[in-house]
């Protein structure tokens, strides 16, 4: 069962992602930051720091006016996932009930 499956089941929204083709290289870095990542385990600053020390990102360059910005992406990737464990939690009970 997927994620999206749980969440429907669950009668959690589901949306749905467009990424404005200005918006890509910042995507492709926000994701890559967190496949490094425990799924509710927040960014920090030292991850961006060592991720363009490990790896040479190329177009997927960190700099002073992206940081913010993928602090903000991660800030909301944190509460969705907080949403979805409580609504997991829910559809638990109500199935185990």
């Amino acid at each position: 069962m997927t994620r999206a499956d749980r969440n429907a089941i669950a009668g959690a929204e589901i949306p749905e992602v467009k990424v404005p083709d200005f918006g890509e290289i910042l995507w492709g870095l926000f994701w890559k930051l967190r496949s490094f990542k425990d799924r509710d385990d927040p960014l920090a600053p030292r991850d961006l720091v060592d991720m363009s020390g490990l790896v040479r990102l190329g177009p997927l360059r960190v700099d002073i006016m992206t940081v913010p910005i993928i602090f903000s992406m991660d800030r909301a990737y944190s509460r969705a996932i907080q949403e979805e464990i409580a609504n997991n939690s829910r559809l638990k009970k109500a199935q185990e009930g």
